[in-house]
């Protein structure tokens, strides 16, 4: 039997990646989408107790979860198709409660490009992330956030460049 370590990723998926999963014309194509697909499997494997060389947890807060639900709103998803979303990202995903404190206190800390996704860096903070994944190039892939948020172990990064990486680690 052959032993390995296991490495556990642990990632925060911006609104944007996964509008743009949803938004794809080719599911092919779209890394935001080849991520979703990833992370659906990965989970599948880990309730069918099938050994990972990586375990993939994504995380999710209420506050995600609200923007994701009044994103798809504002572009015309129907309410059924809202609903299977929201569900399937609550079947996918761990929930992490964000308190205002959390907010709060990272307020006092972020810089100032941050504070438009400061519930996005509360989620990944309070739930312990190794990742953030987004599209984000004002807030959240600028040179000072990334900077802020590797003091706490995390590294933004957008959907293609977490494909790579999980490649790296030894995921198909």
């Amino acid at each position: 039997m052959q032993r390995f370590q296991t490495i556990k990723v642990r990632l925060v998926m911006d609104t944007n990646v996964r509008l743009a999963a949803e938004l794809a014309p080719s599911k092919e194509a779209s890394p935001a989408a080849q991520l979703l697909r990833l992370i659906q499997r990965k989970v599948y494997d880990r309730v069918s107790k099938k050994l990972q060389r990586v375990v993939v947890v994504w995380l999710r807060s209420l506050e995600l979860q609200d923007e994701l639900r009044e994103q798809l709103t504002k572009r015309g998803f129907h309410p059924n198709w809202i609903l299977g979303i929201m569900q399937e990202t609550g079947a996918f995903s761990e929930l992490v409660m964000v308190e205002e404190e959390d907010i709060s206190a990272l307020r006092k800390q972020a810089p100032p490009e941050a504070m438009d996704d400061i519930h996005v860096i509360a989620c990944a903070v309070k739930g312990k992330a190794t990742h953030i994944v987004t599209y984000d190039e004002r807030h959240l892939l600028v040179p000072t956030t990334k900077q802020f948020l590797r003091r706490f172990g995390i590294k933004v990064v957008k959907p293609e460049e977490m494909l790579t990486e999980l490649r790296r680690l030894g995921d198909p």
